[in-house]
């Protein structure tokens, strides 16, 4: 798991530094790493019928079912490719930020 992208959500506080080492970064990435090792070995215990000892942390499995639609095929299919084309440029851009971190084994995308 190289490639780490995070929304631009802090909580707590937060130290700001002039210079990142590499040390802070591949850190990082190790943590990373190591989290989703743990949220793997979590759902595969819980899927073999594991119980989750008393205290203050739940751990469950939620499960439900979300549906997401390629609007703009059904708009272009319904209405032609020169609405779709419209509706996206009568749409102001939303700008965001995200904390992309890259370890040297990373891939361009």
């Amino acid at each position: 798991m190289a490639n780490v992208v995070m929304r631009n959500e802090v909580l707590g506080s937060v130290t700001v530094a002039k210079v990142i080492p590499q040390v802070t970064l591949a850190a990082y990435l190790e943590m990373k790493e190591a989290l989703a090792q743990l949220q793997a070995d979590l759902l595969a215990s819980l899927k073999c019928g594991a119980t989750v000892e008393a205290g203050p942390a739940k751990c469950y499995i939620e499960k439900g079912s979300e549906r997401k639609p390629n609007w703009r095929a059904v708009l272009v299919e319904k209405c032609g490719e020169e609405v779709a084309k419209a509706a996206v440029a009568a749409t102001p851009p939303k700008p965001f930020e995200r904390l992309r971190v890259e370890g040297p084994d990373s891939k361009e995308e």
